[in-house]
């Protein structure tokens, strides 16, 4: 308890509090250009701490150094952070970029190895009507 004590005593003796260390700890740790990307980083950090245990100071950086390789558009790096903590991933992982939409192709002509054959529908049905005919 004396210890406790003595800590509590330099505490307040040098005027730090324990949340403030914590929160001047954040602010230096602000790597992104954008503050919405700093705040989806701070969100995936919580949300991986939850779901995987702490996570060392090192390995948030190694983090952000791999959303900086990822891509450097502030725009796409927001994408990345809130695609992994949605996801609950451990880590960042380069978007697909969407692929502009083909013309559906016909089922038929998808499973289609053979060439059609050549019909004469109109001697076909002539044929048919004089065979009925008869």
């Amino acid at each position: 308890e004396e210890k406790g004590i003595n800590s509590e005593e330099n505490r307040l003796n040098t005027g730090e509090s324990p949340t403030k260390g914590k929160e001047t700890k954040d602010i230096d740790n602000i790597a992104f250009r954008s503050q919405e990307v700093e705040q989806a980083f701070q969100m995936y950090l919580l949300v991986r701490e939850h779901n995987y245990g702490s996570i060392s100071e090192e390995q948030k950086r190694a983090l952000i150094e791999e959303l900086m390789n990822l891509s450097s558009d502030p725009k796409e790096q927001l994408a990345i952070v809130k695609k992994a903590t949605a996801g609950g991933w451990k880590s960042f992982y380069k978007l697909k970029k969407e692929k502009p939409k083909e013309k559906a192709v016909s089922k038929k002509k998808a499973f289609d190895n053979f060439e059609r054959r050549q019909y004469d529908m109109d001697s076909l049905e002539e044929n048919l009507l004089k065979t009925q005919g008869r």
